[in-house]
């Protein structure tokens, strides 16, 4: 049970958002409460009077709304954070559990807590206002709110290197809640309107139901513009010597801040956001204005509700739930353009990075292309603008979209490969043309859910642009699954599929490192997959122990043999053997649609073809234009839409049997897929916050990584490791926090020495200069 302070749940309390939107008042003990009801419900097989105990703990001597915003937030900020001359950073030891807590609390509110006391603002005239901003606001809250440990050794290593590589960040979901909600006040219509559009998926509405039922967009819309007003009233009651009028709803203030107004203008809306927060603080601090205290309650329930749809909680475990962020639409209108997103990523110091390697989606068009790279490197360039000595570099990653096959043709996913095929094609007509920025284009991915599209779709195009000059790729693989061994089956598959060569890259690789053990514990001893699936990991299971000769795990081939045929006759009515079965999935890394054409005229008409890519082909299967070779002809019933409902048949797949691997087996099939690996030097990208929210993980502590560092002590063959943020506004963090996290792991969790996490640091650090992708 954990036992830090309940007021984390502040700004998650949805019945008293319900409250103050009637108009009705909130008092102290309903949010005492609502607050002991938030900590129970996380776990309630803990009897109440521990919870008692904590709730006493938690609000002690907080008699009054304002106490309990105040002191409460200001305790709760003290419990994880530490001021050092004038900088604000996260205590070490509580660095994994802050990651925890910015998925309730964003951590702007809590800067200014602590400040308040800490760092006091001691009057609010105009030229005390501007010391302060100098001294204390600036640095930090420039350009993020999120604070990182003070750890010596990692500031000597940014010092040494000027900052870290991130080779894994997507520039979609990337910008902070404390910045995105200056762009709600700013344009609540704008974020109406994409609200709206957003949720026209269904996902969306899931997310939405799931975390504001029972508020509507437009009451959304309506308290995005409540909370403008509080602002300005908050202005006038502070700011302004004449008397402050309750708020009314009827105001409209607009969206610029105006607690800039007394700062520089130099100074960004973060900045003014957080002067607010303190000079709110003081007042409550030296007058005890219930109203005032209920307005700013108000404010932060709404900005909370917010964030909620913004940033990835701790509770929202898996892919989907992840997407749900990206696809909601709310972070389309403040990320419409790059500077702010690059100038946050670099830090209030401009110094977290000298590399990074933006992923971006490709359009359909050449002129679609152009724009978006305009738009990217015109913001790259403005943040370089305002900065000296060295600066850093940006190159981009083009990454195709993961989808669902909507088709209904013999040939699986044939409307996504025809497109990908095209994005490919027009990138790389545009690098051989020298367009604009082309040359920044650095490398290639996929991505997405895994459950929509497997690696097999995307072979064709991967290897045509290889063909066309692109040297660099990864692929998002092994992220998230339904059994470990479909994760593993992703990895090889995109590896051998993709035709992935040395220094080639694969993103979060999480099958490969994940407790068996652990995932068992979440999922239960049966899992629900589709029979068709099923049948795909067990035949890779069975060529990747015959190919790899594991000797560990050649006693189960006959039961794999045996469990295989049962679903190979079950799905398309026929027994062949389970070899015959494993060469043609091999197959599938070649284009289906080339594979069915008669003839190479009949081929050259197709928009994939590629002569490549059919002499390789005609080379394997030299009777490929009359399918009677029964390899292809099991291929080919892959693709045939007869047998797709018996292939998504939903069966149920239990441990102990034949038809799931022991504990000790996965471990044995994932050391021997590393080794695969590490022969291949085919690099994994490690995203710790990330992975912990979408993987089978109940917290850092558990962060799959520590795996992959014993198993390299213990003389087991590890491929090297990189670090990235993936989505680093969805995730609350970025690359600096990224390497804290690890370090605070090793040191305080798994007790390795400060020199030896440093190295262990030193060494993602080294492989990020070696496998980034600098090069076109």
């Amino acid at each position: 049970m954990e036992t830090t302070s309940i007021i984390r749940h502040l700004l998650c309390d949805e019945r008293s958002l319900e409250e103050y939107t009637h108009g009705r008042h909130v008092s102290a003990e309903e949010i005492r409460r609502r607050m002991f009801l938030a900590e129970r419900n996380r776990n309630r097989e803990i009897p109440d009077h521990y919870y008692r105990l904590l709730k006493e703990k938690s609000f002690r001597q907080l008699d009054r709304v304002g106490d309990i915003l105040r002191l409460g937030l200001f305790r709760l900020a003290d419990e994880y954070l530490e001021i050092v001359g004038e900088r604000v950073h996260v205590r070490q030891r509580m660095q994994s559990r802050w990651q925890e807590l910015l998925t309730q609390l964003p951590p702007l509110v809590l800067l200014g807590a602590l400040l308040h006391i800490r760092r006091p603002l001691d009057t609010a005239s105009r030229s005390a206002v501007a010391t302060y901003y100098c001294r204390t606001l600036a640095p930090n809250a420039r350009y993020t709110a999120l604070p990182h440990p003070y750890i010596k050794q990692i500031r000597q290593l940014v010092r040494e290197q000027q900052g870290f590589c991130d080779l894994h960040i997507h520039l979609n979901g990337t910008t902070e809640t404390d910045v995105a909600w200056q762009d709600f006040l700013a344009h609540p219509d704008r974020i109406y309107h994409d609200l709206t559009t957003g949720l026209r998926n269904e996902m969306v509405r899931e997310e939405f139901e799931s975390e504001l039922y029972p508020c509507t967009p437009e009451e959304f819309h309506e308290q995005l513009r409540w909370a403008q007003v509080l602002r300005a009233y908050f202005y006038r009651r502070l700011c302004l010597t004449e008397e402050a009028t309750v708020p009314s709803h009827e105001e409209s203030p607009g969206g610029d801040h105006p607690f800039a107004r007394l700062l520089p203008t130099e100074a960004t809306s973060l900045t003014a956001e957080l002067l607010m927060y303190v000079m709110l603080f003081t007042e409550l601090a030296h007058t005890p204005d219930e109203r005032l205290a209920a307005h700013f309650h108000h404010y932060l329930l709404l900005l909370g509700r917010s964030h909620r749809l913004l940033t990835q909680q701790a509770h929202e475990a898996g892919f989907e739930q992840f997407q749900k962020h990206t696809f909601n639409g709310l972070r389309w209108h403040c990320e419409r353009t790059y500077f702010a997103r690059f100038r946050q990523l670099r830090g209030n110091d401009l110094d977290h990075v000298r590399f990074i390697e933006g992923r971006f989606a490709p359009r359909d068009t050449e002129a679609g292309n152009g724009a978006l790279l305009h738009e990217i490197f015109e913001g790259w360039e403005a943040v370089l603008n305002e900065s000296s000595g060295r600066s850093p570099q940006l190159k981009l990653i083009a990454h195709f979209i993961k989808q669902p096959d909507t088709d209904s043709t013999d040939i699986r996913f044939e409307r996504l490969r025809r497109r990908i095929w095209n994005q490919g094609w027009i990138l790389a007509r545009m690098r051989d043309k020298e367009m604009l920025h082309t040359k920044d284009i650095v490398g290639v991915d996929a991505a997405a859910s895994e459950f929509s599209t497997p690696p097999e779709v995307f072979g064709p195009t991967f290897r045509m642009m290889r063909r066309a000059g692109f040297r660099n790729f990864t692929y998002h693989a092994g992220e998230d699954f339904f059994d470990p061994v479909g994760g593993l089956r992703a990895i090889c598959e995109a590896i051998d599929f993709l035709g992935l060569e040395h220094g080639d890259r694969i993103g979060h690789a999480v099958a490969c490192g994940i407790s068996p053990a652990r995932w068992r514990q979440h999922v239960g001893e049966a899992i629900p997959i589709r029979r068709g699936e099923h049948l795909d990991n067990l035949v890779f299971v069975y060529g990747f122990i015959i190919e790899r000769k594991i000797e560990t795990m050649q006693q189960l081939l006959p039961f794999l043999s045996d469990t295989i045929q049962h679903h190979n006759y079950a799905i398309y009515g026929r027994y062949v053997s389970t070899e015959l079965l494993v060469k043609a999935w091999r197959l599938r890394r070649y284009c289906p649609i080339l594979m069915q054409a008669r003839t190479r005229a009949a081929a050259q008409e197709l928009p994939t073809f590629d002569p490549d890519e059919w002499n390789e082909i005609q080379q394997l299967l030299p009777d490929a234009a009359i399918p009677a070779d029964e390899i292809l002809q099991q291929h080919l019933r892959y693709h045939d839409l007869r047998y797709r409902e018996r292939y998504d048949e939903i069966i149920e797949v239990r441990a102990g049997t034949p038809e799931q691997l022991t504990n000790e087996e996965l471990v044995a099939l994932q050391l021997e897929v590393l080794k695969y690996m590490h022969e291949r030097e085919i690099v994994i990208e490690t995203l710790p916050t990330s992975n912990i929210r979408i993987g089978y993980h109940a917290g850092f502590d558990s962060y799959h990584l520590i795996n992959w560092l014993r198993w390299k002590q213990e003389g087991h063959c590890i491929p090297p490791i990189v670090v990235g943020t993936d989505d680093a506004g969805i995730f609350a963090t970025n690359i600096y926090n990224e390497y804290a996290n690890i370090y605070c792991l090793l040191t305080h969790t798994h007790a390795f020495s400060h020199d030896d996490a440093i190295e262990i640091l030193r060494q993602f650090d080294r492989n990020a200069e070696v496998y980034g992708f600098h090069d076109a």
